[in-house]
């Protein structure tokens, strides 16, 4: 295994990098849903929402590429398994099968796929993932004097005059 991760460290590598990129992309909807209501609304400037939706289609389209590449990258390291533990794996079980009164270990090749299905299918891609889910950026705010009744409570947000004619 050591042997196999020397070898297959570059596309680990690269699938972490990809990985890191392709989470910061993960936000093109909120900060386009939030460029939309802070700039389009505010000025029903036409120009401005083309614009903004073109930027988060490319942000889009380049999420896919690099969760395209990544998946490529994790079925290379699949394949470089298979070559390099594949023939051994065979080589065993057929030495193994050839003793009289011996069980072929069938289960060997399966535990190789085992391990190759694990490599390039999703649950990887939640270990590259997991760093980012789920954390806040930012502070907490604390609000005392809230009255909450059964999970249920009501402020009154106050904006200012940012948005002049409402109110």
């Amino acid at each position: 295994m050591r042997k196999f991760l020397r070898r297959c460290r570059v596309y680990f590598v690269y699938a972490v990098i990809f990985s890191f990129f392709a989470n910061i992309l993960m936000l093109t909807l909120p900060i386009y849903m939030m460029q939309v209501f802070d700039r389009v609304i505010s000025s029903r400037s036409v120009e401005t929402l083309v614009m903004l939706s073109i930027m988060a289609l490319a942000g889009l389209f380049a999420h896919m590429l690099l969760e395209l590449f990544r998946s490529r990258l994790l079925s290379g390291a699949g394949l470089a398994l298979d070559g390099m533990a594949g023939p051994a794996v065979v080589t065993g079980v057929l030495n193994v099968g050839a003793r009289p009164g011996s069980n072929p270990a069938v289960s060997s090749l399966r535990d190789v796929a085992l391990v190759r299905t694990f490599l390039t299918g999703h649950a990887v891609f939640a270990l590259f993932d997991a760093p980012v889910g789920g954390a806040q950026l930012g502070s907490t705010l604390t609000q005392n004097g809230i009255a909450v009744t059964n999970g249920i409570f009501a402020v009154s947000l106050d904006f200012g005059n940012q948005f002049p004619g409402a109110g």
